[in-house]
């Protein structure tokens, strides 16, 4: 077959520039990268491994840099342009897409049993047996695609395939880069990206990419137990052929159908550390870190470097390193996850953080950000503390709940994604602000503020619907939950009664014939004058309401409580907490216009507990409040001191 479509000339790898998204070849992304803003692509996965595939290409034909040294004075002098084109005219011909003795990346004497659609060699598309929900393509459509889009696709299965499972040649394995998550420094253009990924190695000889290499005998892939190789080096490795692809392409040139089965078995090179992965320490050494669903700008610290610890990124150290005392920093960092187990992707991620121009090697700023990030992990943990009490409460009464029935109304709980989500927004502004001039004291008290607001605040707009299982709950909060304000008006109003009842007791006596439900509210009205005769009628019915409550009391003790803190006191007393609690409950899920009778019925049982009746008032006027917020304060002092009198 003639050979066609040289991807070293031909455009096809996705750049922006000045004006917008553009195509270009190998030899233009290299050598004038920094006419270009940066790499991208729609698929994460593709552009990450395209990523990776320049620079494999750079790690060969540069054959460095083997020191710190070579790495800054590569940065400063940039991409040496007779190097890169000495390499790129001398391979050539193992970079045409199509036909010739050795197309590019592919098994040219491979005729394979069974093409499949291009389509299912991508893990984030549809195939036979991984519907995927964004993706509707049939596998008998016969949809075809154009040399530029295959090329991409060639390219990302290679290094980032998270299929497994049987093919014409055994298991396929995943990708060694299929790791799950990747970090990427970020420049102002596109050649300081890739510059500040050139992290030094030890170069030897046989760090060669496949493109170079002798292609394995087809009869040897087929093998079922295929011995697995280590990569000599990272153009090895950013090179790697986890698959055995051939492209097949139609009579007008485009690709619908392509052979793809099992590659070079590979195994890990302890040896070779990937610069854009982040690593974490246990037992059994240094491992992988995998993409948290939860969110990356939560483990955000383990990104930063620190001269005490081996798992950031290599890439960030670098660029930080060869960026010293120039004005072309890192701008941002961009992590690519998948979530997913095994073959079956999920979700992925893509995220850019900017980072702080006091980023340096020396973990004072890694120290700052894992405090800061501790405080939102604290209020978090309290956060789901409180939801797992209300679950708890809600559905088994208070009694232990296993660990595997509550989970499942934690992990889709409103309140907690609400509450990071949220979150994530305030500490990439909290990044971006970071300067040397920043206090960071200053800046984390400021943090917690927003954080314990954040926690307070989703709870108290996405409360749950029970409102005693939500009050018990709450006690988790703190040791004394705060109570509405007092109303000036309602406390007025309260000092207003007992004045005039000092001198007249005709007030008091109307005020229980109130209650009792004789009409005696002109009487009333001729103490009181026009402070309670000019409300509306259902406001004048609270504020009379609560008069007559404080007349049945008369607790003349000038320490008074909340309406919970005095029906805790009163089972403390040793009287029975169910019909206290009874009462309570009765009261705090009453409407609005039936609070008289069970605030009545409650009040004639805590007669010797010095009730605040301006706080009672104030909190009848906001029964209203869609988060319930009287009643919860209510509730939460009750529970609290109850709780207290259990441990």
């Amino acid at each position: 077959m003639d050979r066609q479509y040289n991807l070293i000339d031909e455009p096809w790898i996705p750049v922006r520039d000045s004006d917008g998204l553009t195509f270009v070849g190998i030899r233009q992304v290299l050598i004038h990268g920094n006419l270009y803003k940066s790499l991208e692509d729609p698929s994460p996965l593709t552009q990450i491994a395209l990523h990776l595939f320049l620079l494999a290409i750079l790690y060969r034909a540069l054959q460095g840099p083997k020191t710190q040294f070579d790495a800054r004075q590569l940065f400063t002098t940039g991409i040496p342009v007779e190097k890169v084109n000495s390499y790129l005219n001398e391979w050539y011909d193992r970079f045409w897409l199509i036909g010739g003795d050795r197309p590019f990346w592919q098994f040219p004497n491979w005729e394979p049993e069974n093409p499949k659609p291009w389509f299912t060699a991508l893990p984030e598309l549809n195939d036979e047996n991984r519907p995927v929900l964004w993706d509707h393509h049939y596998v008998g459509d016969g949809i075809s695609i154009d040399k530029a889009i295959a090329a991409r696709l060639l390219v990302s299965v290679q290094l980032t395939t998270t299929t497994t499972g049987n093919s014409e040649f055994g298991y396929r394995t995943q990708a060694p880069e299929a790791s799950k998550m990747w970090v990427f420094p970020l420049g102002g253009t596109l050649q300081d990206t890739l510059l500040f990924s050139l992290c030094p190695q030890k170069f030897t000889e046989q760090d060669i990419p496949s493109w170079e290499q002798d292609l394995p005998a087809i009869d040897s892939l087929k093998i079922k137990r295929k011995k697995p190789r280590k990569p000599t080096g990272l153009s090895d490795l950013y090179s790697w052929c986890s698959r055995t692809i051939t492209l097949i392409p139609n009579n007008d040139g485009r690709i619908s159908q392509i052979g793809i089965a099992s590659g070079i078995p590979y195994a890990e090179n302890p040896k070779l550390r990937d610069p854009h992965r982040v690593y974490r320490i246990d037992k059994e050494g240094r491992k992988t870190l995998q993409y948290p669903t939860t969110g990356i700008w939560r483990e955000f610290a383990s990104l930063l470097p620190d001269p005490k610890a081996s798992v950031a990124p290599l890439a960030i150290a670098n660029a930080i390193d060869v960026s010293e005392n120039t004005n072309r920093v890192p701008i941002a960092t961009m992590v690519v996850g998948i979530d997913g187990k095994q073959s079956k992707v999920k979700d992925w991620y893509r995220d850019i953080f900017t980072l702080p121009s006091t980023i340096n090697n020396d973990g004072m700023l890694k120290a700052n950000i894992q405090e800061i990030l501790s405080v939102a992990k604290l209020a978090g943990d309290r956060l789901k503390s409180v939801v797992r009490a209300y679950w708890s409460d809600r559905l088994f009464h208070g009694k232990p709940a296993k660990n595997e029935r509550i989970r499942p109304y934690l992990d889709n709980s409103d309140i907690l994604l609400s509450y990071w989500s949220q979150l994530e927004p305030e500490f990439n502004r909290l990044l971006s602000e970071y300067t040397m001039d920043t206090d960071a004291d200053s800046v984390l008290e400021q943090w917690t503020k927003i954080v314990w607001k954040t926690a307070r605040t989703v709870w108290d707009n996405q409360l749950p619907g029970d409102l005693q299982s939500a009050a018990k709950a709450e006690v988790i909060w703190s040791p004394k939950p705060k109570n509405p304000f007092i109303l000036e008006e309602a406390l007025n109003f309260i000092n207003l009664v007992k004045a005039q009842s000092q001198h007249n007791n005709g007030l008091k006596n109307a005020l229980i014939g109130y209650l009792g439900g004789t009409n005696r509210k002109h009487e009333i009205f001729r103490h009181l004058g026009n402070l309670v005769a000019d409300l509306h009628p259902e406001r004048q019915d609270i504020y009379l309401t609560v008069a007559a409550l404080w007349a049945l009391c008369n607790n003349d003790d000038p320490h008074r409580v909340s309406v919970g803190v005095a029906a805790a006191r009163h089972t403390m007393a040793g009287n029975s907490v169910n019909g206290v609690e009874s009462r309570l409950l009765a009261l705090c899920n009453a409407s609005p216009n039936q609070l008289t009778f069970p605030a009545q019925n409650l009040v004639q049982l805590l007669r010797d507990q010095p009730i605040d009746f301006s706080n009672m008032l104030t909190g009848f006027l906001m029964w209203n409040d869609p988060k319930s917020r009287t009643q919860r304060a209510w509730l939460s002092d009750f529970y609290r001191i109850c709780k207290k009198k259990e441990d």
